[in-house]
């Protein structure tokens, strides 16, 4: 590989073996107390060795001297390049146990799209043309994110959450106003985050599966 002016930056995950496929369909619940935003789940200690079989990380470096930014997977001593969706500029910035990746790329439109990358696969987010951004993924290959929808006159902007999981995505729904924001998902599939009450207050939220 080429000499970086810059060092790659990325985020590591733990490597350990599956766990039981989870349920797709969700409940929106209001969480205890009235906080506009709930405090994020608690990371997991990092690993060990950062340098055994077990250990990913996940980040962008430059291809070559002088060449846009893609993104990369390191495990087990090698860095993988996971292309983009079409342009020429991608960044990683989760991965799990189970090597299921996501960041967001530009795509050959020019516009910037989520994307989630496994096994030499990458695939775009994007939400009936809405451009996605990724916020987590658990060890149940569910993939939180949000898509926007731009101030019109008279009207905020909005923001909508969304679960992904092999290519099928479900609406998070909202706590009866207009935006809905998850921050956090848990290896249960539960989702963390805040929502617009109808009266325009926002409160915390947790979506739970339903089992």
């Amino acid at each position: 590989m080429h000499a970086k002016e810059q060092p790659a930056q990325g985020v590591a995950g733990r490597r350990r073996a599956p766990n039981p496929p989870g349920q797709a369909a969700v409940v929106v619940r209001p969480a205890l107390g009235t906080t506009s935003a709930p405090a994020p789940v608690r990371p997991r200690p990092p690993p060990e060795s950062p340098c055994s079989s077990w250990f990913a990380v996940v980040g962008r470096s430059d291809p070559a001297i002088n060449a846009p930014s893609h993104a990369y997977l390191w495990t087990n001593g090698k860095m993988t390049d996971l292309g983009t969706l079409g342009g020429t500029f991608s960044q990683a910035s989760a991965v799990n146990d189970h090597g299921l990746v996501i960041g967001t790329s530009l795509t050959a439109a020019g516009t910037t799209d989520g994307f989630a990358w496994a096994g030499g696969h990458i695939s775009a987010l994007a939400v009936d043309g809405a451009t996605a951004r990724p916020i987590g993924v658990n060890e149940r290959d569910q993939v939180i994110l949000t898509t926007g929808a731009a101030a019109q006159p008279g009207q905020p902007a909005t923001t909508l959450g969304w679960l992904w999981r092999a290519g099928q995505r479900t609406a998070l729904g909202t706590l009866g106003g207009q935006s809905a924001t998850p921050t956090d998902i848990d290896n249960v599939g539960a989702v963390f985050g805040a929502s617009d009450l109808a009266s325009g207050d926002t409160h915390a939220a947790l979506w739970l599966p339903r089992l």
